[in-house]
Protein backbone atom coordinates (compact mmCIF):
# COMPACT_ATOMS: atom_id res chain seq x y z
CA UNK A 1 0.00 0.00 0.00
CA UNK A 2 1.21 3.48 -1.04
CA UNK A 3 2.31 5.82 2.19
CA UNK A 4 -1.07 7.92 1.25
CA UNK A 5 -2.98 5.41 1.00
CA UNK A 6 -1.86 4.31 4.25
CA UNK A 7 -2.48 7.30 6.13
CA UNK A 8 -5.53 8.30 4.32
CA UNK A 9 -7.23 5.23 5.92
CA UNK A 10 -5.51 4.95 9.36
CA UNK A 11 -4.94 8.55 10.64
CA UNK A 12 -7.02 9.17 13.44
CA UNK A 13 -9.28 12.16 12.31
CA UNK A 14 -9.70 14.19 9.85
CA UNK A 15 -7.02 17.02 9.55
CA UNK A 16 -4.37 14.70 11.23
CA UNK A 17 -0.91 15.10 9.23
CA UNK A 18 -2.37 17.25 7.09
CA UNK A 19 0.00 20.18 5.24
CA UNK A 20 -1.08 22.96 7.86
CA UNK A 21 -0.61 20.67 11.26
CA UNK A 22 2.58 19.62 10.10
CA UNK A 23 4.19 23.39 9.52
CA UNK A 24 5.96 22.96 12.82
CA UNK A 25 6.52 19.43 13.29
CA UNK A 26 9.91 19.28 12.32
CA UNK A 27 9.75 16.25 10.82
CA UNK A 28 6.66 14.22 12.22
CA UNK A 29 5.19 13.17 9.44
CA UNK A 30 2.83 9.95 9.29
CA UNK A 31 5.69 7.61 7.60
CA UNK A 32 8.05 8.99 10.05
CA UNK A 33 6.09 8.35 12.78
CA UNK A 34 5.67 5.48 11.83
CA UNK A 35 9.20 3.89 11.20
CA UNK A 36 9.96 5.54 14.51
CA UNK A 37 7.65 3.16 16.30
CA UNK A 38 8.92 -0.18 14.18
CA UNK A 39 12.70 0.64 15.26
CA UNK A 40 11.24 -0.29 18.72
CA UNK A 41 11.24 2.27 21.44
CA UNK A 42 13.45 0.61 23.65
CA UNK A 43 14.67 4.26 24.70
CA UNK A 44 13.05 7.60 26.12
CA UNK A 45 11.19 9.21 23.44
CA UNK A 46 13.78 12.19 23.13
CA UNK A 47 16.55 9.48 22.77
CA UNK A 48 14.72 7.57 19.86
CA UNK A 49 14.09 11.05 18.08
CA UNK A 50 17.68 11.98 18.08
CA UNK A 51 19.13 8.70 16.79
CA UNK A 52 16.54 9.07 14.08
CA UNK A 53 17.00 12.23 13.10
CA UNK A 54 20.30 13.45 14.36
CA UNK A 55 22.37 9.58 14.30
CA UNK A 56 24.95 11.47 13.08
CA UNK A 57 24.74 14.91 15.11
CA UNK A 58 25.09 16.89 12.17
CA UNK A 59 21.86 19.17 12.93
CA UNK A 60 21.14 21.77 15.17
CA UNK A 61 19.31 20.09 18.29
CA UNK A 62 16.65 22.61 17.63
CA UNK A 63 15.52 20.77 14.38
CA UNK A 64 14.86 17.77 16.90
CA UNK A 65 10.76 17.24 17.47
CA UNK A 66 10.64 16.96 21.06
CA UNK A 67 9.34 13.83 22.86
CA UNK A 68 5.75 15.84 23.23
CA UNK A 69 5.40 15.97 19.87
CA UNK A 70 6.04 12.97 19.30
CA UNK A 71 3.39 11.57 21.74
CA UNK A 72 1.26 13.88 19.94
CA UNK A 73 2.10 12.47 16.47
CA UNK A 74 1.45 8.83 17.58
CA UNK A 75 -1.82 9.71 18.97
CA UNK A 76 -3.22 11.12 15.10
CA UNK A 77 -2.15 7.95 13.79
CA UNK A 78 -4.37 4.13 14.45
CA UNK A 79 -2.81 1.10 15.27
CA UNK A 80 -4.74 -0.41 12.39
CA UNK A 81 -1.79 0.93 10.21
CA UNK A 82 0.37 -1.63 11.52
CA UNK A 83 -1.94 -4.52 11.20
CA UNK A 84 -2.41 -3.33 7.46
CA UNK A 85 1.39 -3.39 6.54
CA UNK A 86 2.31 -6.71 8.23
CA UNK A 87 -0.95 -7.97 5.74
CA UNK A 88 0.43 -7.01 2.82
CA UNK A 89 4.13 -7.87 3.93
CA UNK A 90 2.47 -11.59 4.51
CA UNK A 91 0.43 -11.52 1.80
CA UNK A 92 3.10 -10.88 -0.79
CA UNK A 93 5.62 -13.08 0.60
CA UNK A 94 3.09 -16.01 0.38
CA UNK A 95 2.33 -14.59 -3.32
CA UNK A 96 6.02 -14.33 -4.20
CA UNK A 97 8.18 -17.09 -2.55
CA UNK A 98 9.22 -20.55 -2.24
CA UNK A 99 7.06 -21.89 0.68
CA UNK A 100 7.12 -24.36 3.27
CA UNK A 101 4.43 -26.85 3.48
CA UNK A 102 3.52 -30.24 5.39
CA UNK A 103 2.19 -32.60 2.40
CA UNK A 104 0.26 -30.16 0.86
CA UNK A 105 -0.81 -27.80 3.93
CA UNK A 106 0.13 -24.79 5.30
CA UNK A 107 0.72 -25.95 9.14
CA UNK A 108 -0.54 -22.71 11.45
CA UNK A 109 0.16 -23.11 15.05
CA UNK A 110 -2.68 -21.30 17.15
CA UNK A 111 -2.16 -20.19 21.01
CA UNK A 112 -2.55 -17.83 23.08
CA UNK A 113 -1.05 -15.94 26.30
CA UNK A 114 -1.65 -13.04 28.32
CA UNK A 115 0.24 -9.69 28.53
CA UNK A 116 0.00 -7.44 31.79
CA UNK A 117 -0.87 -3.84 30.72
CA UNK A 118 -0.25 -0.73 32.07
CA UNK A 119 -2.01 -0.10 34.98
CA UNK A 120 -4.55 3.10 34.21
CA UNK A 121 -8.10 3.28 34.47
CA UNK A 122 -8.39 3.59 30.48
CA UNK A 123 -6.60 0.22 30.20
CA UNK A 124 -8.96 -1.44 32.98
CA UNK A 125 -11.99 -0.53 30.86
CA UNK A 126 -10.91 -1.67 27.91
CA UNK A 127 -8.92 -5.25 28.64
CA UNK A 128 -10.49 -5.87 32.11
CA UNK A 129 -8.19 -7.76 34.83
CA UNK A 130 -7.81 -9.84 37.38
CA UNK A 131 -7.54 -8.91 41.53
CA UNK A 132 -4.06 -8.10 42.83
CA UNK A 133 -2.54 -10.69 44.80
CA UNK A 134 -1.87 -7.52 47.73
CA UNK A 135 -4.49 -5.23 48.20
CA UNK A 136 -7.98 -4.45 46.54
CA UNK A 137 -6.96 -3.36 43.19
CA UNK A 138 -7.26 -4.74 39.16
CA UNK A 139 -4.17 -5.67 37.60
CA UNK A 140 -5.47 -4.95 34.19
CA UNK A 141 -4.55 -7.77 31.67
CA UNK A 142 -4.63 -8.22 27.45
CA UNK A 143 -5.02 -11.34 25.70
CA UNK A 144 -3.00 -12.19 22.53
CA UNK A 145 -3.29 -14.64 20.19
CA UNK A 146 -0.98 -16.13 17.13
CA UNK A 147 -1.54 -17.76 14.45
CA UNK A 148 1.56 -19.11 13.43
CA UNK A 149 3.25 -20.75 10.47
CA UNK A 150 5.87 -23.15 12.23
CA UNK A 151 7.46 -23.67 8.64
CA UNK A 152 7.96 -19.93 7.27
CA UNK A 153 8.44 -18.85 10.87
CA UNK A 154 5.88 -16.06 10.34
CA UNK A 155 3.13 -14.70 12.59
CA UNK A 156 0.16 -15.04 9.71
CA UNK A 157 -2.72 -13.56 11.80
CA UNK A 158 -2.20 -11.87 15.45
CA UNK A 159 -4.71 -10.65 17.99
CA UNK A 160 -4.74 -8.76 21.28
CA UNK A 161 -8.24 -8.44 23.34
CA UNK A 162 -9.76 -7.93 26.55
CA UNK A 163 -8.42 -10.67 29.10
CA UNK A 164 -12.43 -11.48 29.25
CA UNK A 165 -12.18 -13.26 25.53
CA UNK A 166 -11.07 -16.44 25.41
CA UNK A 167 -8.66 -18.17 23.20
CA UNK A 168 -11.61 -20.22 21.40
CA UNK A 169 -12.73 -16.95 20.96
CA UNK A 170 -9.53 -15.73 20.01
CA UNK A 171 -9.06 -19.15 17.44
CA UNK A 172 -12.60 -18.16 15.45
CA UNK A 173 -10.93 -15.17 14.44
CA UNK A 174 -8.02 -16.71 12.65
CA UNK A 175 -10.23 -18.52 10.73
CA UNK A 176 -10.97 -15.55 9.15
CA UNK A 177 -7.87 -15.38 7.62
CA UNK A 178 -7.36 -18.43 6.78
CA UNK A 179 -6.86 -19.95 3.20
CA UNK A 180 -7.88 -23.81 1.72
CA UNK A 181 -5.06 -25.39 2.26
CA UNK A 182 -4.44 -24.61 5.87
CA UNK A 183 -4.07 -26.81 8.30
CA UNK A 184 -4.27 -25.90 11.93
CA UNK A 185 -2.60 -27.26 15.03
CA UNK A 186 -4.43 -26.60 18.29
CA UNK A 187 -2.98 -27.89 22.40
CA UNK A 188 -5.47 -29.37 24.06
CA UNK A 189 -7.40 -26.32 25.61
CA UNK A 190 -8.81 -25.44 22.63
CA UNK A 191 -10.92 -29.05 21.77
CA UNK A 192 -14.63 -28.38 21.83
CA UNK A 193 -17.26 -30.18 19.28
CA UNK A 194 -18.51 -26.58 18.17
CA UNK A 195 -14.64 -25.20 16.86
CA UNK A 196 -14.61 -29.01 15.24
CA UNK A 197 -18.09 -27.89 13.15
CA UNK A 198 -16.84 -24.71 12.68
CA UNK A 199 -13.60 -25.79 10.99
CA UNK A 200 -16.13 -28.51 8.99
CA UNK A 201 -18.26 -26.16 8.34
CA UNK A 202 -15.10 -24.14 6.68
CA UNK A 203 -13.91 -26.95 5.39
CA UNK A 204 -10.29 -26.05 6.84
CA UNK A 205 -8.34 -29.44 8.25
CA UNK A 206 -7.46 -29.24 11.74
CA UNK A 207 -5.28 -31.34 14.37
CA UNK A 208 -5.97 -31.04 17.88
CA UNK A 209 -4.65 -32.67 21.05
CA UNK A 210 -7.37 -34.38 23.08
CA UNK A 211 -7.77 -33.90 27.08
CA UNK A 212 -7.23 -36.45 28.84
CA UNK A 213 -10.83 -36.91 30.84
CA UNK A 214 -12.24 -36.68 27.24
CA UNK A 215 -10.13 -39.42 25.73
CA UNK A 216 -11.01 -41.55 28.62
CA UNK A 217 -14.72 -41.35 27.03
CA UNK A 218 -14.07 -41.29 23.46
CA UNK A 219 -11.18 -43.83 22.63
CA UNK A 220 -10.36 -45.91 26.04
CA UNK A 221 -9.68 -48.73 23.82
CA UNK A 222 -7.71 -47.41 21.83
CA UNK A 223 -5.43 -45.87 25.35
CA UNK A 224 -5.42 -49.51 26.54
CA UNK A 225 -5.13 -51.01 23.62
CA UNK A 226 -2.48 -52.09 21.06
CA UNK A 227 -3.78 -49.73 18.03
CA UNK A 228 -2.06 -46.82 17.62
CA UNK A 229 -5.70 -45.39 15.79
CA UNK A 230 -9.09 -45.57 14.95
CA UNK A 231 -12.17 -43.45 12.98
CA UNK A 232 -15.46 -42.31 14.84
CA UNK A 233 -18.47 -40.42 15.00
CA UNK A 234 -18.27 -37.33 17.94
CA UNK A 235 -21.58 -36.87 18.80
CA UNK A 236 -20.52 -33.88 20.95
CA UNK A 237 -21.74 -33.22 24.82
CA UNK A 238 -25.14 -31.50 25.65
CA UNK A 239 -22.87 -28.67 26.32
CA UNK A 240 -20.74 -28.93 22.96
CA UNK A 241 -24.61 -28.82 20.93
CA UNK A 242 -25.94 -25.69 22.69
CA UNK A 243 -22.50 -23.53 22.18
CA UNK A 244 -23.22 -24.56 17.89
CA UNK A 245 -26.64 -23.49 18.53
CA UNK A 246 -25.00 -20.76 20.55
CA UNK A 247 -23.16 -19.54 16.99
CA UNK A 248 -25.88 -21.13 14.28
CA UNK A 249 -23.81 -24.62 13.75
CA UNK A 250 -24.62 -27.89 13.23
CA UNK A 251 -25.09 -30.12 16.23
CA UNK A 252 -24.67 -33.62 14.14
CA UNK A 253 -21.87 -35.83 14.92
CA UNK A 254 -18.55 -35.27 13.23
CA UNK A 255 -16.01 -38.06 11.57
CA UNK A 256 -12.98 -37.63 13.09
CA UNK A 257 -9.90 -39.90 12.76
CA UNK A 258 -8.06 -40.45 16.67
CA UNK A 259 -3.90 -40.93 16.12
CA UNK A 260 -2.40 -42.22 19.63
CA UNK A 261 1.26 -40.69 19.85
CA UNK A 262 3.74 -41.94 22.36
CA UNK A 263 5.92 -39.20 23.34
CA UNK A 264 10.20 -39.43 24.13
CA UNK A 265 8.99 -39.53 27.89
CA UNK A 266 6.56 -42.36 27.56
CA UNK A 267 3.40 -40.02 28.10
CA UNK A 268 0.36 -40.96 25.56
CA UNK A 269 -1.08 -38.24 23.70
CA UNK A 270 -4.26 -38.54 21.80
CA UNK A 271 -4.67 -36.24 18.50
CA UNK A 272 -8.32 -35.79 16.72
CA UNK A 273 -7.92 -34.75 13.35
CA UNK A 274 -9.87 -34.67 9.57
CA UNK A 275 -7.09 -36.03 7.71
CA UNK A 276 -8.32 -39.59 6.85
CA UNK A 277 -5.66 -40.39 4.01
CA UNK A 278 -3.45 -43.81 4.98
CA UNK A 279 -0.41 -42.24 4.08
CA UNK A 280 -0.61 -40.05 7.22
CA UNK A 281 1.03 -42.13 9.76
CA UNK A 282 0.69 -42.16 13.62
CA UNK A 283 4.49 -40.76 13.38
CA UNK A 284 3.82 -37.79 10.77
CA UNK A 285 0.87 -36.84 13.21
CA UNK A 286 3.83 -36.85 15.71
CA UNK A 287 5.98 -34.82 13.67
CA UNK A 288 2.96 -32.53 12.93
CA UNK A 289 2.05 -31.66 16.28
CA UNK A 290 5.45 -31.34 17.57
CA UNK A 291 5.20 -28.09 14.79
CA UNK A 292 3.32 -26.50 17.63
CA UNK A 293 5.89 -25.85 19.66
CA UNK A 294 7.58 -23.00 17.03
CA UNK A 295 4.49 -20.91 18.34
CA UNK A 296 5.80 -21.05 22.40
CA UNK A 297 9.22 -20.00 20.69
CA UNK A 298 7.57 -16.45 19.26
CA UNK A 299 5.53 -16.00 22.39
CA UNK A 300 9.26 -15.94 24.38
CA UNK A 301 10.40 -13.68 21.15
CA UNK A 302 7.79 -11.39 21.83
CA UNK A 303 7.92 -11.32 25.46
CA UNK A 304 11.51 -11.69 26.22
CA UNK A 305 13.83 -10.48 23.29
CA UNK A 306 11.37 -7.46 22.33
CA UNK A 307 10.39 -6.78 26.02
CA UNK A 308 7.02 -6.20 25.08
CA UNK A 309 5.44 -5.96 28.40
CA UNK A 310 7.94 -2.40 28.64
CA UNK A 311 5.08 -0.29 26.43
CA UNK A 312 6.05 2.72 25.10
CA UNK A 313 3.22 4.64 26.77
CA UNK A 314 0.43 3.94 28.84
CA UNK A 315 -2.76 4.80 26.63
CA UNK A 316 -4.55 2.08 25.40
CA UNK A 317 -3.64 3.42 21.49
CA UNK A 318 -0.15 3.34 22.93
CA UNK A 319 -0.22 -0.71 23.66
CA UNK A 320 -1.86 -1.46 20.69
CA UNK A 321 0.16 0.47 18.75
CA UNK A 322 3.28 -1.29 20.32
CA UNK A 323 1.65 -4.75 19.90
CA UNK A 324 1.28 -4.50 16.12
CA UNK A 325 4.43 -2.23 15.85
CA UNK A 326 6.12 -5.70 17.43
CA UNK A 327 4.59 -8.28 15.61
CA UNK A 328 5.83 -6.65 12.35
CA UNK A 329 8.92 -6.44 13.46
CA UNK A 330 9.28 -9.83 14.57
CA UNK A 331 7.81 -10.72 11.14
CA UNK A 332 10.48 -8.52 9.02
CA UNK A 333 13.24 -9.83 11.14
CA UNK A 334 12.21 -13.84 10.40
CA UNK A 335 12.43 -12.88 6.77
CA UNK A 336 15.69 -11.19 6.87
CA UNK A 337 16.74 -14.70 8.31
CA UNK A 338 15.60 -16.84 6.03
CA UNK A 339 18.29 -16.41 3.70
CA UNK A 340 20.64 -17.61 6.32
CA UNK A 341 18.08 -20.56 7.77
CA UNK A 342 18.02 -21.93 3.80
CA UNK A 343 22.12 -22.35 3.64
CA UNK A 344 22.51 -23.29 7.03
CA UNK A 345 19.54 -26.70 5.98
CA UNK A 346 21.71 -26.74 3.24
CA UNK A 347 24.68 -27.32 4.80
CA UNK A 348 23.53 -29.76 6.94
CA UNK A 349 25.51 -30.40 9.90
CA UNK A 350 27.67 -27.61 10.89
CA UNK A 351 30.38 -29.13 13.64
CA UNK A 352 28.50 -31.91 15.30
CA UNK A 353 24.55 -30.01 15.09
CA UNK A 354 22.29 -28.64 12.74
CA UNK A 355 22.08 -24.71 13.18
CA UNK A 356 19.88 -22.03 12.83
CA UNK A 357 20.28 -18.39 12.50
CA UNK A 358 20.55 -16.22 15.91
CA UNK A 359 16.87 -14.43 16.18
CA UNK A 360 18.05 -12.23 19.03
CA UNK A 361 20.78 -11.07 16.57
CA UNK A 362 18.20 -10.96 13.87
CA UNK A 363 16.44 -8.04 15.77
CA UNK A 364 19.22 -6.34 17.66
CA UNK A 365 19.77 -5.41 13.82
CA UNK A 366 16.19 -4.67 12.59
CA UNK A 367 16.35 -0.99 13.53
CA UNK A 368 19.66 -0.76 11.54
CA UNK A 369 17.77 -2.17 8.70
CA UNK A 370 14.87 0.05 8.35
CA UNK A 371 17.33 2.92 8.81
CA UNK A 372 18.90 2.08 5.21
CA UNK A 373 15.51 1.13 3.91
CA UNK A 374 14.23 4.34 4.57
CA UNK A 375 17.40 6.57 3.31
CA UNK A 376 19.69 4.26 1.91
CA UNK A 377 20.21 3.76 -1.80
CA UNK A 378 19.03 0.67 -3.45
CA UNK A 379 22.98 -0.64 -3.89
CA UNK A 380 23.02 0.23 0.37
CA UNK A 381 20.08 -2.41 1.20
CA UNK A 382 20.75 -5.08 -1.06
CA UNK A 383 24.97 -4.83 0.67
CA UNK A 384 22.85 -4.55 3.74
CA UNK A 385 20.89 -8.15 3.00
CA UNK A 386 24.32 -9.85 1.86
CA UNK A 387 26.06 -9.00 5.03
CA UNK A 388 23.35 -9.45 7.60
CA UNK A 389 23.09 -13.42 6.05
CA UNK A 390 26.65 -13.84 6.10
CA UNK A 391 26.37 -12.55 9.76
CA UNK A 392 23.72 -15.12 10.60
CA UNK A 393 25.13 -17.64 9.24
CA UNK A 394 28.87 -17.19 10.51
CA UNK A 395 27.05 -16.69 14.23
CA UNK A 396 23.97 -19.31 13.93
CA UNK A 397 23.71 -21.53 17.18
CA UNK A 398 22.96 -25.54 17.39
CA UNK A 399 19.91 -27.17 17.52
CA UNK A 400 20.46 -29.86 20.40
CA UNK A 401 17.60 -32.00 19.73
CA UNK A 402 16.09 -34.27 22.52
CA UNK A 403 16.86 -31.85 25.04
CA UNK A 404 14.74 -31.29 28.11
CA UNK A 405 14.76 -29.98 31.26
CA UNK A 406 12.19 -30.51 34.23
CA UNK A 407 10.62 -26.74 34.65
CA UNK A 408 11.62 -24.97 38.09
CA UNK A 409 9.23 -22.41 39.18
CA UNK A 410 11.26 -19.56 41.09
CA UNK A 411 9.69 -16.26 42.02
CA UNK A 412 9.69 -13.52 39.48
CA UNK A 413 11.29 -10.81 40.86
CA UNK A 414 12.49 -8.18 38.06
CA UNK A 415 9.64 -9.06 35.57
CA UNK A 416 12.19 -10.30 33.18
CA UNK A 417 13.78 -13.24 33.19
CA UNK A 418 17.23 -12.89 33.58
CA UNK A 419 18.26 -16.12 31.13
CA UNK A 420 17.26 -13.78 28.05
CA UNK A 421 18.51 -10.28 27.44
CA UNK A 422 16.82 -7.51 25.06
CA UNK A 423 17.50 -7.45 21.59
CA UNK A 424 18.75 -4.00 20.94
Amino acid sequence: MKSEGLKTKHKAFDGAFSRGSSKNSKGLTFENTLNIQLTGLDNSYQAELADFFNQDLQKNPSEIPSASAFYQARMKMKHTAFVDLDENLINNHYNSSTIKDWNGHRALAVDGSSLHVPDTLENVLYFGGVKAKNGDGTCPKARISFAYDPLNKLIVDAKISPCSTGERALAEMHLERSAPKDLFLYDRGYFSFWLLQLHEQKELSYCFRVPTKVCSVLCKDLLEGTRDQTIIDYEGSPQGKLECEKYGLPTTSIKIRLVKVVLDSGEVEVLATNLFSRDHSSLDFKELYHLRWGVEEEFKRLKCRIEIEAFSGVRTECVLQDFYADVLRLNISSLLAAKARTLLERTGKKDKHVHAPNMSLVLSKLSLFLGTLIGGTLEKVENFLENITALLFRFSLPIREGRSYPQEKKPDRSGHSTAYKRST
